[in-house]
């Protein structure tokens, strides 16, 4: 019998587009069911992104969020 380990699988809809001063909400899901989630913003001085994953756009920018 060999068990091999799952190779985990991250789904983020980045079809959003957020208005600067409001909010936005990512949809995303991780499987397997147990792994940690982190956002972050590649410019927090344009886009800051908290630990649920969302999404405030702080100035007019195309600052990717991961």
């Amino acid at each position: 019998m060999v068990i091999a380990k799952a190779t985990p699988a991250i789904t983020v809809d980045s079809s959003k587009t957020v208005v600067t001063g409001n909010t936005v909400a990512l949809g995303a899901s991780i499987a397997p069911d147990g792994l940690d989630l982190t956002y972050s913003s590649a410019d927090t001085s344009k886009v800051s992104v908290d630990a649920d994953g969302n999404v405030k756009g702080e100035a007019i920018t195309d600052t990717p969020v991961t």
